[in-house]
């Protein structure tokens, strides 16, 4: 059985041709991604889903629409689901909890489209 992660994809809406999207990189490889991770007991998969954003990138904001994105992806050597929930950022912190682990970066589209480390993702962009 394929394990599943949920996340998000988190925009900021400058305006509609300066949509931007927030990465960070990832703990070990350092490539980037977005922010995912296991379902957390007792929250709703959309509700994990912004619970990892907040923690692995220090954004806040609310799930765009309800239809998610789903392609499988490679994480740590291991096949996994990826479930990612388009997301409004509202807010960009300064602190958070995995500050020191990660870097974060807000790009335009077309740049994100380079940088990120799963093929299905740079497709969608």
């Amino acid at each position: 059985m394929t394990a599943k992660q949920y996340g998000v994809l988190p925009f900021i809406n400058k305006s509609k041709s300066k949509k931007k999207v927030v990465l960070i990189s990832s703990c070990e490889s350092k490539k980037w991604i977005v922010p995912k991770g296991h379902k957390i007991d007792k929250l709703s998969k959309q509700a994990t889903a912004l619970q990892e954003a907040f923690e692995e990138a220090g954004i806040k904001g609310y799930i765009k629409r309800k239809k998610p994105l789903v392609f499988k992806i490679k994480s740590h050597g291991k096949k996994v689901t990826l479930v990612l929930y388009f997301m409004k950022v509202k807010e960009l912190l300064l602190l958070w909890p995995e500050k020191k682990k990660r870097k974060r970066k807000v790009v335009k589209l077309k740049k994100a489209k380079k940088m990120v480390a799963w093929q299905e993702l740079s497709d969608y962009l």
